[in-house]
């Protein structure tokens, strides 16, 4: 059997190439007897080409190649999904439509039906995304301190949040879209939320189901007022502090963790 000799790095093109000359050891054999006389071999991050005595073989190695039409879809969706923020943030979500989109992003509004089928597929991505995007700021931080300080972390990463883009804020937490609801899909996301929040407030001891949903209504009680009385102040920021103090008191939270060494 023939064997490899020398190879060279890769080149500019991506490839590399390795010379093969036969084995020595079987000289003086016929060619059908020894095999092949000498080949080449170009490599390929997902290709093998291999040319055989004039006949040349193709051998997918590797993983396959990417999928560009996919990815380019999955960009122009993106682009559709981050349009429509735009145009909710500046003019309300009530004037996000298929036109608008298209004439920003220079589409004709027939292709852009081929990635969203209604105005509000669009706003099903963006209900998906805005869940998406809470969902990372609570994987983000770090739960340590006293179960109060927990707290304190949960209700201030909320608040911020919520404060920021008060477009984001009533797709997700207010029924501003007449005939709009949530796909399964959709909904999905905004329950992997749930369940983290609920992961993290049991680690502060707020176990009880008629606790957690106070808490959630105090806390959007206190983002509602700020948007709508100081919107990009911080009157109501001011009182996280307060507000974690009551709920704590009120929900018996212990001031430190229980011990779990035992």
């Amino acid at each position: 059997m023939a064997q490899f000799g020398s190879a060279l790095d890769w080149g500019s093109s991506g490839r590399r190439f390795k010379s093969c000359q036969p084995d020595k050891s079987q000289e003086g054999l016929s060619t059908s007897s020894r095999g092949l006389r000498s080949f080449a071999v170009i490599v390929e991050p997902s290709l093998l080409t291999v040319d055989v005595m004039g006949i040349t073989l193709l051998i997918v190695t590797g993983s396959p190649n990417r999928n560009r039409q996919a990815e380019r879809r999955e960009a122009t969706r993106r682009e559709v999904v981050e349009t429509a923020w735009d145009i909710a943030r500046a003019e309300g979500l009530a004037c996000v439509t298929l036109r608008e989109i298209a004439d920003r992003i220079g589409m004709r509004p027939p292709s852009l039906y081929t990635h969203f089928e209604s105005k509000n597929a669009v706003f099903d991505a963006m209900f998906a995304d805005a869940y998406q995007q809470l969902y990372e700021e609570f994987a983000a931080f770090d739960l340590t301190g006293s179960p109060r300080a927990v707290l304190d972390q949960i209700a201030t990463v909320f608040f911020d949040f919520a404060t920021a883009d008060i477009a984001r804020y009533q797709l997700m937490f207010q029924r501003t879209l007449p005939g709009f609801t949530p796909s399964a899909s959709a909904y999905e996301v905004s329950r992997r939320l749930y369940d983290l929040l609920e992961n993290a407030m049991r680690t502060a001891g707020v176990t009880d189901p008629d606790d957690l949903d106070l808490w959630t209504a105090i806390h959007a009680g206190l983002t509602s007022q700020q948007l709508a009385n100081d919107p990009g102040g911080d009157r109501w920021r001011r009182q996280l502090v307060r507000v974690v103090d009551m709920f704590c008191d009120a929900a018996q939270v212990p001031d430190t963790f229980p011990d779990r060494s035992t």
